[in-house]
């Protein structure tokens, strides 16, 4: 699985499409760093069970934030409400795993 996962840093290349006046295909660029997985290092058995630790928190706060999104989009109808709210859920996910995974691997033990 590891070494599978290193060829979708071919993907990369099609930031070059944003080259052609939609600026969206540039963001394509960071699937490059799937390289990175395809480097000759040693499975860290503690990291990756971090890592899904930190992951299922993660996804316990999508479902929450979600949840609050649909129920207080219900109430305001606009698209723009709809647009701020998929950015916040985003930034909820992101930051409840990079704490979870900083805290976990700070405290050093299982």
């Amino acid at each position: 699985m590891k070494r599978k996962l290193g060829y979708l840093g071919f993907l990369g290349f099609l930031g070059l499409l944003g080259l052609t006046g939609n600026y969206a295909f540039f963001g394509l660029f960071n699937l490059f760093g799937f390289w990175a997985l395809s480097s000759r290092q040693k499975s860290d058995e503690l990291l990756k069970s971090n890592t899904a630790r930190a992951g299922l928190n993660a996804f316990i706060a999508s479902l929450i934030a979600v949840s609050l999104t649909i129920a207080f989009l219900s109430f305001s109808k606009t698209l723009e409400a709809a647009a701020i709210a998929l950015a916040v859920i985003f930034m909820v996910q992101l930051l409840t795993f990079i704490i979870s995974l900083n805290y976990y691997e700070n405290r050093g033990n299982i």
